[in-house]
Protein backbone atom coordinates (compact mmCIF):
# COMPACT_ATOMS: atom_id res chain seq x y z
CA UNK A 1 0.00 0.00 0.00
CA UNK A 2 2.84 2.26 0.76
CA UNK A 3 4.42 2.21 -2.57
CA UNK A 4 1.36 3.29 -4.27
CA UNK A 5 1.77 6.38 -2.60
CA UNK A 6 5.12 6.57 -3.15
CA UNK A 7 5.03 7.75 -6.92
CA UNK A 8 2.43 10.38 -6.32
CA UNK A 9 3.78 12.50 -3.76
CA UNK A 10 8.06 12.17 -4.91
CA UNK A 11 6.38 13.38 -8.10
CA UNK A 12 4.64 16.66 -6.70
CA UNK A 13 7.54 17.29 -5.32
CA UNK A 14 9.84 16.40 -8.22
CA UNK A 15 7.48 18.76 -10.22
CA UNK A 16 7.95 21.29 -7.74
CA UNK A 17 11.42 21.36 -7.82
CA UNK A 18 11.42 21.28 -12.04
CA UNK A 19 9.76 24.03 -12.18
CA UNK A 20 12.01 26.08 -9.99
CA UNK A 21 14.73 25.21 -12.51
CA UNK A 22 13.11 27.33 -14.98
CA UNK A 23 13.29 30.34 -13.39
CA UNK A 24 16.25 32.85 -13.58
CA UNK A 25 17.75 31.04 -10.29
CA UNK A 26 20.66 29.08 -9.41
CA UNK A 27 19.02 25.51 -9.83
CA UNK A 28 18.59 26.37 -13.52
CA UNK A 29 22.38 26.55 -14.14
CA UNK A 30 21.77 22.72 -12.77
CA UNK A 31 19.41 21.48 -14.82
CA UNK A 32 20.43 22.73 -17.91
CA UNK A 33 23.52 20.60 -19.00
CA UNK A 34 20.96 18.24 -19.55
CA UNK A 35 19.29 19.77 -22.14
CA UNK A 36 22.26 19.86 -24.39
CA UNK A 37 20.96 16.96 -25.57
CA UNK A 38 18.14 17.45 -27.94
CA UNK A 39 17.03 14.10 -28.99
CA UNK A 40 17.84 12.43 -26.21
CA UNK A 41 19.31 9.06 -25.78
CA UNK A 42 19.32 6.18 -23.21
CA UNK A 43 22.65 8.10 -22.16
CA UNK A 44 21.50 10.86 -22.06
CA UNK A 45 18.74 10.23 -19.23
CA UNK A 46 21.59 10.14 -16.28
CA UNK A 47 23.97 12.47 -18.09
CA UNK A 48 23.41 15.73 -15.76
CA UNK A 49 24.81 17.64 -12.91
CA UNK A 50 25.50 15.98 -9.79
CA UNK A 51 23.85 18.57 -7.36
CA UNK A 52 20.55 18.28 -10.01
CA UNK A 53 20.83 14.62 -9.51
CA UNK A 54 20.76 14.95 -5.64
CA UNK A 55 17.40 17.43 -5.93
CA UNK A 56 16.02 15.26 -8.35
CA UNK A 57 16.44 12.03 -6.22
CA UNK A 58 15.71 13.97 -3.12
CA UNK A 59 11.80 13.66 -2.58
CA UNK A 60 12.78 9.05 -3.45
CA UNK A 61 15.43 9.63 0.12
CA UNK A 62 12.76 11.48 1.96
CA UNK A 63 9.78 9.71 1.84
CA UNK A 64 10.46 6.77 3.44
CA UNK A 65 11.51 8.67 6.49
CA UNK A 66 8.01 10.15 6.65
CA UNK A 67 6.10 7.36 5.65
CA UNK A 68 6.94 3.70 6.45
CA UNK A 69 7.77 1.63 3.27
CA UNK A 70 9.93 -1.76 3.09
CA UNK A 71 13.06 -1.66 2.41
CA UNK A 72 12.99 -4.24 -0.54
CA UNK A 73 9.95 -1.92 -1.81
CA UNK A 74 12.23 1.10 -1.51
CA UNK A 75 14.91 -0.84 -3.48
CA UNK A 76 12.03 -1.67 -6.11
CA UNK A 77 11.12 1.44 -6.58
CA UNK A 78 14.25 2.84 -7.11
CA UNK A 79 15.37 0.46 -9.75
CA UNK A 80 11.81 1.64 -11.76
CA UNK A 81 12.53 4.76 -11.31
CA UNK A 82 15.77 4.07 -12.98
CA UNK A 83 14.46 2.16 -15.94
CA UNK A 84 11.32 4.75 -16.10
CA UNK A 85 13.90 7.06 -16.79
CA UNK A 86 16.16 5.72 -18.96
CA UNK A 87 12.72 4.45 -20.91
CA UNK A 88 11.41 8.30 -21.41
CA UNK A 89 14.96 9.09 -22.87
CA UNK A 90 15.33 5.90 -25.40
CA UNK A 91 13.66 7.40 -28.49
CA UNK A 92 10.67 4.59 -28.66
CA UNK A 93 7.41 6.26 -28.93
CA UNK A 94 4.81 3.68 -29.59
CA UNK A 95 2.38 3.68 -26.66
CA UNK A 96 -0.59 2.34 -27.09
CA UNK A 97 -2.96 5.39 -28.23
CA UNK A 98 -5.85 4.93 -25.34
CA UNK A 99 -2.61 5.84 -22.90
CA UNK A 100 -0.96 8.55 -25.14
CA UNK A 101 -2.90 11.62 -23.27
CA UNK A 102 -2.00 10.14 -19.56
CA UNK A 103 1.43 8.58 -19.58
CA UNK A 104 4.63 10.80 -20.35
CA UNK A 105 6.63 8.56 -22.45
CA UNK A 106 9.47 9.54 -24.52
CA UNK A 107 7.49 11.18 -27.07
CA UNK A 108 7.00 13.94 -24.42
CA UNK A 109 9.86 14.00 -22.93
CA UNK A 110 11.43 14.27 -26.57
CA UNK A 111 9.19 17.87 -26.96
CA UNK A 112 10.44 18.38 -23.31
CA UNK A 113 14.13 18.43 -24.74
CA UNK A 114 13.39 20.09 -28.08
CA UNK A 115 11.17 23.05 -26.34
CA UNK A 116 12.05 23.39 -22.60
CA UNK A 117 8.85 24.52 -21.30
CA UNK A 118 6.49 21.78 -21.92
CA UNK A 119 5.75 18.13 -20.42
CA UNK A 120 7.66 18.21 -16.79
CA UNK A 121 6.36 15.30 -15.72
CA UNK A 122 7.53 11.93 -15.42
CA UNK A 123 5.11 9.44 -15.23
CA UNK A 124 1.95 10.73 -16.23
CA UNK A 125 0.75 14.71 -17.44
CA UNK A 126 -2.00 15.30 -15.17
CA UNK A 127 0.39 17.78 -13.26
CA UNK A 128 1.33 19.23 -16.72
CA UNK A 129 -2.17 19.48 -17.56
CA UNK A 130 -2.79 21.40 -14.40
CA UNK A 131 0.00 23.47 -14.54
CA UNK A 132 -0.25 24.74 -18.26
CA UNK A 133 2.72 23.05 -19.36
CA UNK A 134 1.42 20.26 -21.33
CA UNK A 135 1.80 19.84 -25.30
CA UNK A 136 0.97 17.14 -27.52
CA UNK A 137 4.08 15.64 -28.38
CA UNK A 138 5.55 16.14 -32.10
CA UNK A 139 5.94 12.61 -33.07
CA UNK A 140 1.93 12.44 -32.14
CA UNK A 141 1.20 14.90 -34.71
CA UNK A 142 3.63 13.31 -37.61
CA UNK A 143 6.37 15.63 -37.03
CA UNK A 144 10.08 13.91 -35.94
CA UNK A 145 12.29 15.50 -33.47
CA UNK A 146 15.48 16.19 -36.44
CA UNK A 147 12.16 18.11 -38.31
CA UNK A 148 11.55 20.31 -35.02
CA UNK A 149 15.20 20.91 -34.74
CA UNK A 150 15.93 22.32 -38.23
CA UNK A 151 12.55 24.37 -37.53
CA UNK A 152 14.12 25.83 -34.16
CA UNK A 153 17.30 26.47 -35.73
CA UNK A 154 15.58 27.82 -38.97
CA UNK A 155 14.03 30.51 -36.18
CA UNK A 156 17.29 31.06 -34.69
CA UNK A 157 16.64 29.38 -31.48
CA UNK A 158 19.28 26.83 -30.80
CA UNK A 159 22.99 26.41 -32.48
CA UNK A 160 23.93 23.94 -35.37
CA UNK A 161 25.05 20.96 -34.13
CA UNK A 162 23.36 18.68 -31.56
CA UNK A 163 24.28 15.15 -29.67
CA UNK A 164 23.76 13.61 -32.47
CA UNK A 165 26.09 14.51 -34.78
CA UNK A 166 28.84 14.62 -32.03
CA UNK A 167 28.70 18.02 -31.10
CA UNK A 168 25.83 19.57 -27.94
CA UNK A 169 23.19 22.16 -28.49
CA UNK A 170 23.30 24.98 -25.98
CA UNK A 171 20.58 26.58 -24.81
CA UNK A 172 21.29 29.74 -24.72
Amino acid sequence: MEGRREPGISRTKAQRRYRCTKEPAPLQYFHKPHHTWKISSPFASHAFHPVDGFLQGLPYHIYPFLFPLHKVAYLGLYVFVNVWTVSIHDGDYRVPRFLQATINCSAHHTDHHLFFDYNYGQYFTLWDRIGGSYRLPSAFQGKGPLEQIRKLQEEGQHTSGGAESGTAHKND
